[in-house]
């Protein structure tokens, strides 16, 4: 009897390499490189994770793969230093032929090895080289952390343009002040509106201001354009429904006319019939929140802040605090930052519900984001905790928690991108690092003292976190909308003030192989990127005339570079930008005036400008400002913000009273020998 057959199972030949297309249709890959057989048979392209070698195993490809990039690193290094010494028709000749070549890097680092190149330059280039692969700290978070570290390149200041102080471009003439304005050319009606509704706007049924329907629809897109992608104190789809329909859920008499009033100051450099107007609007503005403070009401509320953000522009510190300390116990009393909302579950439209639960939403984070920059700015305390309502513009993962019938009701409107939303993830982060060292700063105890550098690294980690999860639309690139570089100025703001108490002080923070991150290479790596982020939005960017929420970045680049150590012209450079930026804003902005006074006072402090060059600062100042009803500025935020870090602060409130003398007379600046013994000896004192 013949033994029956034994069938043998096909055994799956064993291999721990696969090709891209039998990982994807998990079938077995017989792992020979470059074609596998099944992509033969199926006639399809044979691509491979790791560029495998004929009998190469994945670890050595990997090993190989790892060398290849470390040689290939220092092709692009010599490349780049092998440009020092190679002629104009070297370099051109050398980019022709690597424009047609398949390794373009090594090409173009064949002007390394030209004959005409010295056996001695050609040695400097070998070991520039190698010293390039060895990364600076800078260009390691540049590689480890780019969402936060963005690759800048060098630029010699003294290339750019700026004009000197005494060459300003002409200010436009502005009308005297009087308490009825004379009736101004209207607005430009061609001027793009944000929203078409806005042509049908009837300014009249909401305020008592003489102003045409075009100037407040140009306005009032203008902010919502301008300022509200960052500021979202209020939700925009439905204030602009009822603005337009003359209804007051959403809007109110109050927020319009605090609108107006800011507005007209935030434009009045380039309309200048606006100024009066809006002064005269702020004081009927304040008499209706006297009015309705008591009545509770989410328009009041976003009203509060921007009267707040009104009296900011003019340093109204008192002022300040009343808009701000009422709004936020209306909030309280409302309850919008508690972990229920009783007052908005007592209607039974299911809809309406939503809608004054996303009204709520806004006008919560609206003034949280608001209040924890103010605390940044004042070092006052920020809010005790975040809203609990859900950030605008972001859907909940958790779907038992979306409350909302109409998923279309998060969307934001296209102007305001995702900046709002991912500032308020911003906000919610750098609360916790101003609450932390704020009560240090006021009772002038040491930060690095008081303040565990766990909670530091933590913190830092948090914030390469959130620039890591940014939408496409929130990072920075070439085309990015001025209110995503305010984002980003704000971001490395919180970077500087988080490292800048332990500069000088050892502690671990682990995040590279070389360990070479400290509080002062973050510090001065932030710093890069401010500078370049002003410089781009001076020069790129139209609102720089008529938004100061960007002034956070000038005043840090400015302190900075006077004292730190630069070249001159540098120094000199970003100095005169940070003048220039305060200059044109002080045409609408009292405290524009007094931040540009403490910068100058510092440079006097650090022997950086001398009384020439402050005469002429000082008097192209009184033309910016001379219409404004405080004339050039107090500063009073700006004394409270510099005292707090300047290394000086006794001689820099010496010259105080000086410089704000200069300011508001012809009579120049002159620091005879008695004033600069004061301040010597107040100096010693201090010392």
């Amino acid at each position: 009897m013949d033994a029956a057959p034994t069938h043998h199972k096909r055994q799956r030949k064993n291999t721990t390499l696969a090709c891209n297309p039998c990982r994807s249709r998990k079938i077995g890959c017989h792992g020979d490189p470059p074609t596998c057989s099944p992509c033969r048979q199926r006639d399809i392209d044979c691509t491979w994770a790791l560029n495998l070698h004929h009998g190469e195993s994945r670890h050595e490809a990997k090993k190989r793969s790892a060398m290849e990039a470390e040689e290939s690193v220092r092709d692009v290094a010599a490349a780049f230093n092998a440009l020092n010494f190679a002629t104009d028709d070297q370099i051109l000749r050398v980019i022709r032929n690597a424009s047609a070549s398949s390794d373009p890097v090594r090409t173009f680092a064949l002007i390394a090895h030209e004959p005409n190149k010295s056996a001695s330059q050609a040695d400097n280039a070998t070991d520039d080289a190698g010293q390039l692969v060895t990364m600076s700290a800078e260009q390691e978070l540049s590689l480890s952390s780019p969402d936060s570290y963005a690759t800048l390149i060098p630029v010699e200041a003294s290339t750019l343009p700026l004009r000197a102080p005494s060459k300003r471009l002409p200010l436009r003439s502005f009308p005297s002040n009087s308490s009825t304005p004379a009736v101004p050319p209207a607005v430009d009606q061609t001027q793009h509106l944000c929203d078409v509704r806005l042509h049908d706007l009837r300014i009249s049924e909401w305020t008592q201001a003489d102003i045409r329907n075009e100037d407040a629809a140009f306005l009032i897109s203008r902010y919502l354009e301008t300022d509200h992608p960052i500021l979202g104190f209020f939700d925009p789809e439905l204030f602009m429904a009822d603005l337009i329909t003359a209804q007051t859920r959403f809007c109110s008499h109050l927020l319009v006319n605090a609108l107006l009033a800011y507005t007209c100051r935030t434009h009045s450099a380039s309309h200048a019939h606006l100024r009066p107007l809006s002064h005269l609007i702020f004081e009927d503005t304040r008499r209706l929140w006297l009015a309705e403070m008591s009545k509770d009401s989410i328009c009041t509320i976003a009203a509060s802040q921007v009267l707040a953000l009104y009296c900011v522009c003019d340093d109204e510190s008192r002022l300040v605090d009343e808009f701000n300390e009422g709004g936020f116990r209306m909030a309280e009393r409302m309850g919008i930052f508690a972990s229920t909302h009783v007052i908005y579950e007592t209607t039974g439209d299911e809809i309406l519900s939503a809608k004054l639960r996303r009204a709520a939403a806004h006008t919560a984070w609206g003034m949280y984001n608001w209040l924890v920059l103010h605390s940044q700015l004042c070092h006052n305390d920020p809010p005790d905790s975040s809203p609990s309502l859900p950030i605008p513009g972001v859907l909940p993962r958790d779907k038992a928690k979306i409350y909302l019938p109409d998923p279309s009701l998060h969307r934001l409107p296209p102007f305001m991108a995702q900046t709002f939303p991912e500032l308020c993830k911003l906000r919610y982060i750098t609360h916790e690092i101003f609450a932390a060292y704020n009560p240090h700063l006021r009772d002038s105890t040491p930060i690095a003292d008081a303040v565990s550098t766990l909670f530091v690294v933590r913190k830092y980690h948090e914030l390469l976190d959130w620039a890591s999860d940014l939408t496409d639309v929130a990072k920075r690139s070439k085309d990015t909308p001025h209110h995503v570089v305010i984002l980003h100025i704000w971001y490395h703001a919180a970077l500087m003030d988080l490292f800048r108490p332990f500069i000088g002080h050892e502690f671990a923070l682990i995040s590279t192989e070389s360990n070479k991150q400290t509080a002062e290479t973050i510090y001065t790596a932030s710093l890069e990127q401010l500078k370049a982020m002003i410089v781009s939005y001076r020069h790129q960017h139209a609102t720089n005339t008529n938004s100061i929420l960007r002034h956070i970045g000038l005043f840090y680049v400015g302190k900075s570079v006077l004292q730190e150590t630069y070249t001159k012209s540098d120094r000199s450079f970003y100095f005169q930008l940070c003048i220039d930026s305060y200059t044109d804003l002080s045409a609408s902005y009292t405290i524009a005036t007094g931040f540009l006074q403490a910068l100058v006072r510092q440079a006097m402090e650090e022997n950086v400008i001398q009384e020439s060059e402050t005469n002429a600062i000082m008097r192209d100042l009184r033309k910016a400002s001379s219409q404004d009803r405080h004339g050039p500025g107090s500063a009073r935020s700006a004394d409270f913000f510099l005292a707090m870090t300047s290394r000086r602060s006794s001689l820099v409130k010496y010259s105080t009273d000086r410089l704000r003398e200069t300011a508001r007379t012809d009579e120049p600046m002159v620091i005879d020998e008695k004033d600069r013994i004061a301040m010597q000896h107040i100096d010693s004192r201090k010392s």
